[in-house]
């Protein structure tokens, strides 16, 4: 634990403190962003309520990820607010999806629980945005400061809405140390005999999902820095989901 506070103070100086060293490492974090049309369908708004079902049409879309959020156009001559959607990739997690109408489908979970579902153009383009998406989530994202409670009126942990401005492989320490935390705080929910009145379940096990594809994502970047190749398109290729 002692690691994680450490690593989380110096993200919290170099957020108000950024020199040229620093910019640079978030230039290289993201150097290219991802763009191409999707077709999007909100399923769940905010704390994972179900989305009104006249709310929930596929709708096209031309999505850019933008440093640390997922912008989508709609096709139309206006340029109004409402025809675009802004969604945060801090905390959140992609991965493909059967569906049963649809092919090449990726369900986005954000960090206030919304679910988006999303339809690329082929198999190859749908690997991609789940690469990238999850990509962008495990280089930005700060674990949190708390510790896990157990106790349900407490509710979720507070997610840091600031950026991360370390290094990949400091990035994977921190998400490491964060993961190992997180599956100690499961095995004991796991262990005690009444759960109605602590947290659920749910919420440990999406979290220890959400570090693990993070963990994987920043492996393979480290991996690949160290073997001279940067994070060029055909390392981003070969990251997947778990």
């Amino acid at each position: 634990m002692l690691a994680v506070y450490k690593t989380l103070s110096s993200v919290l100086k170099w957020r108000s403190k950024p020199n040229t060293e620093q910019q640079d490492v978030l230039e290289n974090k993201n150097p290219k962003n991802k763009s191409g049309r999707l077709l999007c369908k909100k399923v769940e708004d905010e704390n994972g309520t179900k989305t009104k079902k006249s709310q929930r049409a596929w709708k096209p879309f031309y999505a850019t990820i933008q440093d640390m959020v997922l912008c989508l156009q709609a096709y139309s001559n206006s340029s109004a607010k409402k025809d675009r959607i802004t969604i945060s990739l801090l905390h959140a997690l992609a991965y493909p999806i059967k569906y049963n109408k649809r092919p090449h489908v990726l369900c986005l979970r954000t960090a206030n629980l919304q679910l988006f579902y999303l339809q690329a153009e082929c198999e190859a383009d749908q690997t991609s945005w789940v690469a990238n998406l999850n990509r962008t989530a495990a280089c930005y994202s700060v674990p949190p400061l708390l510790t896990v409670s157990h106790n349900r009126n407490e509710g979720a942990q507070f997610l840091p809405t600031f950026c991360s401005h370390l290094s990949h492989e400091q990035q994977l320490r921190c998400c490491k140390d964060h993961l190992q935390m997180l599956s100690e705080h499961l095995q004991y929910y796991l262990t005690l005999p009444f759960r109605s009145e602590v947290l659920a379940v749910g919420y440990l096990l999406q979290q220890v999902k959400n570090y693990t594809t993070y963990v994987e994502v920043l492996q393979e970047l480290v991996e690949a820095e160290n073997a001279g190749e940067g994070c060029s398109n055909s390392a981003l290729s070969n990251i997947t989901d778990i």
